[in-house]
């Protein structure tokens, strides 16, 4: 089985200049932190970090390494997330060796819930600042995840919901 984690940064206030260098503040630090925490609580650990290059999703993915001690060399940047579509997220996950059986997405809202969608056809809003799904695939090659092959297995939000580990 593989698992997906999809992750929208922390918080990061909207301020005059270019939106991807916009920072995290202290709550969006601590929104990362706690998600890393229930991560590692959780024995969710995935082997590798995805994250867009934007500031705070680099901000969001550290974090989130430092909680999990994850290695550095075990977290990726990629430009395509910034600004990406879902068969372009699709194709950088199925990119993939099927020896990974867990990565971590760190990416933007509204594509982190839309490819979610498509991954579960299920109907998710918008993800809260450090909101975070996992979506499970019964496939032993990343290669092999497209539209509808998901399943939901938790979400978290302002609340930690577990539906189905």
């Amino acid at each position: 089985m593989k698992t997906l984690y999809l992750l929208r940064h922390g918080q990061a206030p909207w301020t005059q200049g270019n939106d991807f260098n916009r920072a995290l503040d202290a709550t969006g630090e601590r929104q990362a932190a706690a998600i890393g925490l229930r991560l590692a609580r959780a024995a969710a650990r995935p082997e590798m970090i995805v994250a867009s290059p934007a500031e705070r999703t680099r901000q969001t993915a550290c974090i989130v390494a430092e909680a999990l001690s994850c290695p550095e060399e075990h977290i990726r940047y990629a430009p395509e997330i910034y600004a990406a579509d879902v068969w372009l997220l699709a194709r950088l996950v199925q990119e993939y060796p099927a020896s990974l059986n867990s990565l971590l997405l760190v990416g933007h809202n509204p594509m982190l819930a839309v490819f979610a969608e498509w991954l579960t056809i299920e109907c998710f809003d918008r993800l809260p600042a450090c909101g975070l799904l996992a979506v499970g695939f019964d496939a032993g090659e990343w290669a092999r995840i497209d539209r509808g092959r998901g399943r939901l297995l938790w979400r978290s939000g302002d609340r930690w919901q577990e539906t189905g580990i």
